[in-house]
Protein backbone atom coordinates (compact mmCIF):
# COMPACT_ATOMS: atom_id res chain seq x y z
CA UNK A 1 0.00 0.00 0.00
CA UNK A 2 2.33 2.47 0.87
CA UNK A 3 4.79 1.52 -2.52
CA UNK A 4 1.47 1.89 -4.54
CA UNK A 5 1.52 5.81 -2.90
CA UNK A 6 4.94 6.39 -3.15
CA UNK A 7 5.05 5.35 -6.84
CA UNK A 8 1.34 7.09 -7.54
CA UNK A 9 2.02 10.48 -6.18
CA UNK A 10 5.87 10.49 -6.49
CA UNK A 11 6.74 10.99 -3.07
CA UNK A 12 6.81 8.87 0.28
CA UNK A 13 3.71 8.05 2.21
CA UNK A 14 3.37 9.40 5.98
CA UNK A 15 2.10 7.40 9.14
CA UNK A 16 0.74 9.97 11.25
CA UNK A 17 1.17 8.77 15.28
CA UNK A 18 -0.96 10.37 17.66
CA UNK A 19 0.44 10.79 20.82
CA UNK A 20 -0.15 12.87 23.91
CA UNK A 21 1.81 15.02 26.71
CA UNK A 22 0.64 12.71 28.66
CA UNK A 23 2.78 9.77 27.39
CA UNK A 24 5.99 9.59 29.75
CA UNK A 25 7.88 7.00 30.49
CA UNK A 26 7.53 7.24 34.31
CA UNK A 27 4.04 5.18 33.58
CA UNK A 28 5.23 2.78 31.44
CA UNK A 29 6.25 -0.83 32.66
CA UNK A 30 8.09 -2.72 30.30
CA UNK A 31 7.40 -5.78 31.54
CA UNK A 32 3.32 -4.74 31.40
CA UNK A 33 3.48 -4.13 27.60
CA UNK A 34 -0.12 -5.08 27.13
CA UNK A 35 -0.76 -2.39 29.95
CA UNK A 36 -3.25 -4.82 32.11
CA UNK A 37 -1.68 -4.14 35.60
CA UNK A 38 -1.51 -0.46 35.55
CA UNK A 39 -3.82 2.40 36.84
CA UNK A 40 -2.50 4.62 33.87
CA UNK A 41 -3.34 2.96 30.88
CA UNK A 42 -3.87 5.64 28.49
CA UNK A 43 -0.65 7.44 29.60
CA UNK A 44 1.58 4.05 29.02
CA UNK A 45 -0.05 3.31 25.89
CA UNK A 46 0.51 7.01 24.45
CA UNK A 47 4.01 6.53 25.36
CA UNK A 48 4.12 3.55 23.56
CA UNK A 49 3.17 5.13 20.98
CA UNK A 50 6.24 7.54 21.39
CA UNK A 51 8.56 4.44 21.30
CA UNK A 52 6.91 2.64 18.05
CA UNK A 53 6.56 5.47 16.33
CA UNK A 54 10.09 7.25 17.16
CA UNK A 55 11.69 3.83 16.33
CA UNK A 56 9.66 3.28 12.92
CA UNK A 57 10.92 6.84 11.82
CA UNK A 58 14.96 5.93 12.80
CA UNK A 59 14.60 2.66 10.83
CA UNK A 60 13.11 3.92 7.97
CA UNK A 61 16.15 6.71 7.73
CA UNK A 62 18.91 3.99 8.10
CA UNK A 63 20.34 2.57 4.94
CA UNK A 64 18.25 0.35 3.07
CA UNK A 65 15.04 1.15 5.14
CA UNK A 66 11.69 2.47 3.76
CA UNK A 67 12.10 6.13 3.64
CA UNK A 68 11.44 6.82 0.13
CA UNK A 69 8.34 4.84 0.62
CA UNK A 70 6.92 5.82 4.39
CA UNK A 71 7.79 8.37 6.58
CA UNK A 72 6.43 8.69 10.17
CA UNK A 73 5.48 11.44 12.09
CA UNK A 74 4.27 12.00 15.90
CA UNK A 75 1.93 14.45 16.46
CA UNK A 76 0.07 15.99 19.35
CA UNK A 77 -3.34 16.62 18.74
CA UNK A 78 -2.90 20.44 20.57
CA UNK A 79 -5.81 22.06 22.78
CA UNK A 80 -8.88 21.86 20.89
CA UNK A 81 -13.02 22.33 22.47
CA UNK A 82 -14.59 19.58 23.16
CA UNK A 83 -17.49 18.39 25.21
CA UNK A 84 -15.61 16.85 27.46
CA UNK A 85 -16.36 19.75 30.25
CA UNK A 86 -20.08 20.11 30.16
CA UNK A 87 -20.87 18.30 33.04
CA UNK A 88 -18.21 20.13 35.13
CA UNK A 89 -18.45 24.10 34.02
CA UNK A 90 -21.68 26.01 33.33
CA UNK A 91 -22.33 27.70 29.97
CA UNK A 92 -20.85 30.92 30.42
CA UNK A 93 -17.38 29.15 31.62
CA UNK A 94 -17.68 26.75 28.36
CA UNK A 95 -17.90 30.37 25.83
CA UNK A 96 -15.36 31.79 28.03
CA UNK A 97 -13.07 28.83 27.33
CA UNK A 98 -14.02 28.65 23.75
CA UNK A 99 -13.35 32.24 23.37
CA UNK A 100 -9.77 31.98 25.23
CA UNK A 101 -8.95 29.45 22.72
CA UNK A 102 -9.80 31.30 19.81
CA UNK A 103 -7.33 34.91 21.18
CA UNK A 104 -4.81 32.21 21.68
CA UNK A 105 -5.29 31.27 18.39
CA UNK A 106 -5.43 34.23 17.05
CA UNK A 107 -2.15 35.65 18.86
CA UNK A 108 -0.17 32.60 18.00
CA UNK A 109 -1.23 33.66 14.28
CA UNK A 110 0.36 37.14 14.51
CA UNK A 111 3.28 35.94 16.44
CA UNK A 112 3.87 33.97 13.11
CA UNK A 113 3.26 36.36 10.49
CA UNK A 114 5.58 38.62 12.67
CA UNK A 115 8.33 36.59 12.71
Amino acid sequence: MFAAYAERFNEPARMIWMSSLEGQPRWYNHDDWQLVKTDHSYEASKYQIDLISSRLAQQSKEPGGEGAVVQHFLVHPGIVHSNMTNGMINFFFDMCKVMFFYIVSIMRSLYRFRC
